[in-house]
């Protein structure tokens, strides 16, 4: 047998030996992956060594870079100070990757300070900048989103026929806004529909865009299947239970399981489909077509797709799995039929207000309707309306809380209103880029957006772009910026005045040393850290500001944002020496940049019973252009999925928001 001592000197000669050829092995590899690196490193973003950043500053309007330490004994001007405290910085906590800076005048545009200003990085959220000024560009501030309900006048309290949804593409479209619907026509004195809900085949266009539908989940006793509840009148949705309540140990790990399917509607009757296709022949304006359906009594095509689009279509949901006795919990079913769970919720909505609903919910392209009541000797009429909030509030939610689905699509949205075509996200580039060349003379070849939320790798801008952004949104560059559009592009951005923060700057600049008056806007994902905005304790003189961070591996979040509040500060210090600064004390200055704009109130909706009806021929032009069938809008960017990791710390609660 051997002994102890024996073993222990050829155990420490192994030892020795492994750790000399891991040496060997890690002195050897080493070098070459910090080579491999750092190559990637510059490659993807140019980094530059650090300590290499230099401040210009402007010299009567011409960027120069601050002379080097030792080369001079004269005094530092109040510029070359700041300029030198944030090379200290940029050697600090901005050491890693890239930070570009562009500093500047707001009313003149001349520059103050920069730091690679023209490098082309990507500033994340900063995007939502240029999508939210081209919105108010293309729609105005006070535009709102209409949805309508449209039928025949009533016959005292009853409505003959079928009444059909008609939206807009209302990005904030929920059942709030069917309730609205429904207690108007309540109002009106409706208290029976002899008919269905009609939707359109478009996906968004009448439809609840964040179809969200909550099913609440409680626990019973052990053993027994859990409760579940949806919303009041709502139908669209049956569920089967196979789940069971669990206790003891079992409950550690009980698990809700979920599974989906389709109920199609039951085939339409012949007469039903000859219907369709006679009102599908109509809408296509083919007289041919149209006799050809009459004689064959029978037809085909268009009887399937009637069949699809017909009333009666349902989803069931099966909840199996197990829930621990005593929880209970919600879960967010998304309803990929966006168009028909609108329409059923305006059936519980109108339900939940006494009005009887006789037929169901089934879908036709708006053509088809309108001839299908003229056909029947009756002309449509607005029975009711809900309005969105206006476009300069969807803004202020958008930049304030840097919402990424709610940015993308109402710049989708806005270029399809305005151009009279679907939403997609190519077209809503068009329309930034169209902006950029109209207002800014910057084109295509000089910088890369493919997103209104900026939820994207591919983008490339500049500080020095995003700067001069600032200055045309906001109006400064013209001399405008009290004017409603600029205004409330102005007021949407996050605020930190003193005590006073919103949005994502809120529980900014602690321990900063900045205690002045900022309107900005954040970015920030894995690679990107972005702040820009206008420093406006002075309002002579406002500064336009952007500070982006890039670099190939993830940034230390709280460190860059740290580095960024104090250039802020530094910069509040520059405006509050430098020569002819206002004092602050009293609000003076503050007040002068604080004015609101007065918003009209939303109309008041005329009752049926006043005569306030108003025929489809000057209210409903527009739409028709609008109506598409399914499956023709394309798929758009829903951003979801990364907001909460990668956006900016409004975007988690905004993506787990209620129907």
């Amino acid at each position: 047998m051997t002994s102890r001592k024996s073993l222990l000197p050829r155990l420490t000669a192994g030892l020795v030996t492994a750790a000399v050829l891991l040496s060997a092995v890690d002195t050897q590899a080493a070098p070459r992956r910090r080579v491999v690196v750092a190559k990637a490193e510059r490659a993807a973003q140019k980094l530059r060594p650090v300590g290499s950043a230099r401040v210009a500053i402007g010299v009567s309007g011409v960027l120069r870079q601050v002379e080097a330490k030792g080369r001079r004994t004269e005094s530092l001007s109040l510029e070359e100070d700041i300029a030198r405290r944030i090379e200290e910085l940029l050697r600090g906590p901005l050491r890693v990757g890239t930070t570009a800076i562009y500093v500047a005048d707001a009313r003149t545009g001349q520059p103050v300070f920069a730091v690679h200003p023209d490098d082309a990085l990507n500033p994340a959220s900063n995007v939502k900048l240029l999508s939210t000024a081209t919105a108010l560009e293309l729609l105005g501030p006070e535009f709102r989103y209409q949805t309508r309900v449209l039928g025949a006048v009533p016959h005292r309290d009853v409505i003959r026929g079928d009444v059909y949804l008609l939206g807009s593409y209302d990005p904030t479209l929920g059942a709030a806004a069917m309730d609205s619907l429904a207690a108007e026509l309540a109002a009106a004195g409706v208290s029976r529909i002899e008919g269905d809900v009609i939707v359109g085949g478009s996906p968004t266009r009448d439809a609840v865009y964040r179809a969200l539908l909550p099913i609440e989940i409680t626990a019973t006793a052990d053993g027994e299947p859990p409760t579940v509840t949806l919303p009041v009148g709502y139908d669209f949705v049956t569920v089967a239970v196979s789940a069971t309540t669990v206790s003891g140990k079992k409950a550690r790990r009980a698990r809700l399981t979920y599974a989906e399917k389709a109920l199609p509607a039951a085939a339409p009757s012949p007469a039903g489909a000859l219907k369709a296709a006679s009102n599908a022949a109509l809408a296509a304006g083919s007289p041919t077509a149209l006799s050809a359906a009459l004689v064959a009594g029978s037809p085909t095509a268009p009887a399937a797709a009637s069949a699809e689009n017909a009333a009666g279509a349902r989803l069931e949901l099966t909840i199996g799995g197990t829930i621990a006795a005593g929880r209970s919990l919600t879960h967010w079913l998304w309803v990929r039929d966006r168009s028909r769970h609108a329409a059923h919720l305006l059936r519980a909505a109108l339900a939940a207000q006494g009005v009887a609903l006789v037929g169901d919910v089934r879908k036709a392209e708006l053509p088809s309707y309108l001839l299908e009541r003229v056909y029947a000797g009756e002309l449509p009429v607005v029975l009711a309306r809900h309005q969105s909030a206006p476009l300069a509030d969807l803004v202020a939610s958008i930049n304030k809380r840097s919402i990424n689905w709610l940015a993308d699509r109402v710049i989708m949205t806005a270029a399809a209103l305005k151009y009279g075509e679907l939403p997609s996200m190519p077209r809503a580039v068009d329309a930034m880029y169209a902006w950029l060349s109209a207002q800014m003379k910057v084109g295509r070849r000089e910088i890369l957006v493919d997103t209104g939320s900026g939820l994207s790798r591919k983008t490339q801008l500049s500080a020095r772009h995003i700067a001069e952004l600032l200055r045309v949104a906001g109006g400064y560059s013209t001399g405008r910026e009290q004017e409603p559009q600029h205004r409330s592009w102005l007021d949407s951005l996050a605020l930190s005045d003193g005590g006073v923060q919103d949005g994502t700057l809120r529980g900014r600049f602690r321990g900063s040393g900045f205690s002045g008056r900022l309107r900005g806007k954040t970015g920030t994902l894995a690679t990107s850290i972005a702040l820009s905005g206008v420093l406006d304790a002075d309002p002579d003189h406002p500064l336009v500001f952007s500070i982006v961070t890039n670099s190939a591996a993830p940034l230390p979040k709280a460190r860059v944002r740290a580095g960024h509040d104090r250039i802020i500060a530094l910069l509040d210090q520059y405006l509050s020496k430098r020569p002819g600064a206002l004092a602050r004390a009293g609000g003076g200055a503050r007040a002068a940049g604080a004015r609101k704009v007065e918003r009209a109130a939303p109309g008041a909706v005329r009752s049926l019973t006043a005569g306030g009806r108003s025929g489809v021929g000057a209210d409903l032009g527009a739409d028709l252009g609008l109506g598409g069938s399914a499956g023709d809008e394309p798929t758009e960017l829903q951003g979801d999925a990364t907001d909460a990791a990668d956006g900016e710390p409004g975007d988690a609660a905004s993506s787990a928001g209620t129907p």
